[in-house]
């Protein structure tokens, strides 16, 4: 277990906030103690589908800490959840938040793969989830009363008030249109947050941050620099587990990715004083459990022999478009899966764990080359493999050299995933301005799984 305490704490009283030394002492048994009130907090991220683990390690350590404390837990979840298995993806994310909330989580900050199957899905895993949902930098005016910016829970005489943040730029993620859907900036929003549950009486703030403590296109330092009302943050995204430590003037906690261990944050709240005398946080490791795959064992036809241009090709011809093209994240796994004779459905999710709908849009020549390019840059960047179908070209060290199609057109239909046409999370952006106008954002949401696209000739 790894563990942090917090020397320097933040409260607030009559909407100050006051630093101040402490004095470490052991605090154990019951969760009053005179003024004294122990509030805890547990904290997972990044599950990433999980569910085995959420009911076989999470549920149990969450029960055990609220027998501990006589139910003064507050369990929450950062973002990423409702990816992560073959079965999942199959059922565009459905069924994993129901499986959180019954182990103990009340709280739910959306992360960046919970748009990953489009905004209709995203409506409806919002609706799974019986607990309370925060994203308080969410335009989403069609998912009113599926989510809030904060909450306040009341644990013995204390309000503790949450404020969730969800990762800047989710709109390029996914198709959508911007009247329907948009991240905001944090910095506004969070002040004027913190504002509101202050005079909803608020003693503790927490931010719930679904970004690391550099990351996420706004750096938390500078997010909470002029908001020091904030005490503790929780953050995730990054996959890097933070047991404890400062940025700014508060404290930074993040539990690691696929329910390996819960964070625990400890709070000791001086009543009287109105102020934080202490935090104590750390990671509570949990035992790691296998995945259940349903669909395990369930065997597909081999592409062995074929080459890494073979996805690209199924999509063009499935959509019988003239162009297709699609980035490959793991070159070394697409090769390992093209040797072997007699791949498993497991195997195809290994080399192509996204929902990846496909959009098709009519392009002129000049702008297929400007996304071409774009590709290149952005594969090569990330050491990707550039899958191409009807044209051929001449990529080198992420530059295109020339570009060469089959049969020459003034205008082409192009077939490429909605997650690029997106921006692909802001790594293509000159792809999102050019294919804006072009998109037909209803084909998306209606579109099947690139593995279901690569599969169904089997099924």
């Amino acid at each position: 277990m790894f563990s942090g305490v917090k020397t320097l704490s933040s409260g607030i009283c009559h909407c100050r906030v006051h630093l101040f030394l402490i004095v470490l002492f052991a605090v154990s048994g019951p969760a009053v103690r005179g003024n004294t009130v122990e509030l805890t907090l547990l904290a997972s991220a990044d599950l990433h589908g999980a569910a085995n683990q959420i009911r076989s390690a999470i549920a149990p350590a969450v029960k055990k800490e609220f027998a501990r404390t006589s139910g003064s837990v507050i369990y929450l979840d950062v973002g990423d959840c409702v990816q992560g298995s073959p079965e999942l993806l199959l059922n565009r994310g459905s069924g994993i938040l129901p499986e959180l909330y019954k182990s103990g989580c009340s709280i739910f900050v959306p992360g960046n793969h919970e748009l990953e199957y489009g905004f209709e899905s995203f409506r409806k895993l919002l609706a799974e989830f019986p607990g309370t949902v925060l994203a308080a930098n969410m335009y989403a005016p069609e998912l009113a009363g599926h989510f809030t910016d904060a909450v306040i829970v009341e644990k013995n005489g204390v309000k503790i008030a949450f404020i969730g943040l969800m990762l800047k730029g989710m709109e390029n993620s996914f198709p959508v249109l911007e009247s329907r859907f948009r991240s905001l900036p944090g910095k506004a929003v969070l002040r004027k947050t913190v504002n509101k549950v202050i005079a909803q009486g608020a003693d503790v703030i927490v931010l719930l941050r679904h970004a690391g403590k550099y990351g996420g296109g706004e750096n938390t330092y500078d997010l909470i620099k002029d908001i020091p009302e904030i005490a503790l943050v929780i953050g995730a995204h990054t996959h890097k587990a933070d047991a404890g430590s400062m940025v700014g003037n508060a404290w930074y906690v993040q539990p690691p990715a696929y329910g390996k261990a819960l964070a625990k944050v400890r709070i000791f709240y001086d009543r009287k004083l109105r102020r934080i005398k202490q935090m104590k946080s750390s990671l509570i490791e949990l035992p790691e459990y296998e995945p259940e795959y349903t669909s395990a064992g369930r065997k597909v036809n081999s592409w062995y022999g074929r080459t890494p241009d073979h996805p690209a090709e199924i999509i063009r011809k499935k959509y019988n478009t003239d162009l297709a093209i699609y980035a490959i994240s793991s070159p070394a796994k697409m090769q390992e899966f093209l040797s072997d004779p007699a791949p498993e459905l497991t195997d195809f999710y290994r080399v192509f764990p996204y929902f990846d709908a496909i959009v098709t849009v009519k392009v002129t020549g000049g702008e297929f080359a400007a996304i071409l390019r774009d590709f290149a840059r952005f594969a090569h960047k990330r050491k990707q493999y550039l899958a191409k179908s009807g044209f051929s070209a001449d990529i080198r060290r992420g530059k295109v050299q020339n570009i060469g199609t089959v049969i020459p057109k003034k205008s082409y239909t192009l077939a490429l995933t909605a997650y690029a046409a997106a921006g692909a999370g802001g790594n293509l952006m000159e792809v999102k301005r050019i294919l804006k106008d072009k998109i037909d954002y209803k084909q998306p949401e209606k579109s099947p799984s690139l593995l279901e696209i690569l599969t169904e000739q089997q099924r």
